[in-house]
């Protein structure tokens, strides 16, 4: 279980890895016995940063144990091999994975995700939405927690879409570019039609 996001460095914390996001995953840790979580970010190395989100977890009721912080890996290979080690990514909210979320999918690794109503919020809605995979996506930080610890209390559903997803991915429109153009072009044709009609309809009734 971890979430694989890189993300930028504040003062103190990894910004993606906001009070809520700790919250709902301490909850989770807590519901999952013998559970860890893996946090791999470009400044984890960072003592101050490290004691931060230990501190975080603590509060939480968490053992900083459980939580270990990885840098980013400077080998594509590497980065992708520690893939291997994480049963289910948990994606981090309200500020989604993009690559990161694609990159787990291709390893095989289930992210469950949060959605909400602006284009950061949704990124790994759309992406798990393509795969049919919306039983990932959840709409309340509650059905996120319950959801995570479903997936992981089921070994048997677990191990069957982790021997799924890359097929799924690679079957799905994101990596198909020549359906994705035609999509995309008949998106932004529908968009200049209607556009067009309702210039129309403003100049006839003016």
């Amino acid at each position: 279980m971890g979430s694989p996001t890189p993300a930028r460095h504040s003062v103190k914390t990894i910004r993606k890895v906001a009070p809520a996001v700790v919250a709902a995953w301490s909850e989770i840790l807590k519901a999952v016995p013998n559970s860890r979580l893996v946090v791999k970010a470009r400044h984890s190395g960072a003592e101050i940063t490290r004691r931060h989100l230990h501190l975080a977890f603590s509060g939480c009721g968490v053992d900083p144990a459980r939580v270990e912080l990885r840098p980013v890996s400077a080998d594509r290979s590497d980065h992708l091999t520690a893939y291997n080690e994480i049963d289910i990514a948990l994606d981090t909210f309200p500020y989604h994975g993009t690559t990161t979320t694609c990159e787990a999918l291709w390893m095989g690794v289930p992210v469950v995700t949060l959605a909400g109503t602006a284009h950061a919020q949704r990124v790994s809605y759309s992406i798990l939405k393509n795969l049919d995979l919306d039983e990932l996506v959840n709409w309340s930080s509650a059905d996120y927690v319950a959801n995570a610890i479903q997936l992981a209390r089921d070994t048997h559903h677990l191990t069957q879409l982790r021997g799924e997803i890359r097929k799924r991915l690679e079957q799905s429109i994101l990596c198909d570019p020549d359906r994705f153009t035609r999509q995309f072009e008949e998106a932004l044709t529908n968009i200049a039609d209607t556009h067009s009609k309702e210039r129309q309809a403003r100049a006839v009734a003016g």
